[in-house]
Parts: structure tokens; sequence; C-alpha cells
């Protein structure tokens, strides 16, 4: 399972992708999903993996979603 998730040069979430079912590597999935071209348009340098992550699979991409949201609530 592949999620790419987008953060500002200071690691502040800025989105995340679906799922990608499998084990895609991860610059075919920032391909995918047009994070290679954003990453290039919005001059940042690079990305940093999450790994060990311990979840069902079939959750993976709700579960960055639900920290996403929370990163963005008002305190």
């Amino acid at each position: 399972m592949n999620v790419q998730v987008l953060t500002d040069p200071f690691g502040r979430l800025l989105g995340a992708s679906p799922a990608l079912p499998g084990s895609p590597h991860d610059l075919t999935a920032a391909r995918a999903h047009g994070v290679v071209g954003a990453l290039a348009e919005a001059g940042l340098k690079g990305w940093r993996l999450l790994r060990k992550l311990r979840c069902s699979t079939n959750r993976i991409a709700d579960f960055v979603k639900a920290v996403l949201v929370l990163h963005h609530a008002p305190a």
C-alpha cells in the first residue's frame, strides 16, 4: 500500500493521496498522483517516507486523511 503525503518545508501537512494497492515504488506512486509535478511547481526539494505505520491496509488512506484533518483543525 502506498499513500503520498505532501508537507511544506517545515513538516506541516498539505495533502494526502488515495492509497495505491500493492507495493508500488514511491516514485511510481508520486508520478501517478501528480506529486512530482506539484513538487517541481512549488519548488519543494525532496520528500521523506512515512514508515512503520501499523494498521489495516484497507484503512491506511482513511487514517492519513484523519491525521490531515486533525492537523488543520483549529486548536
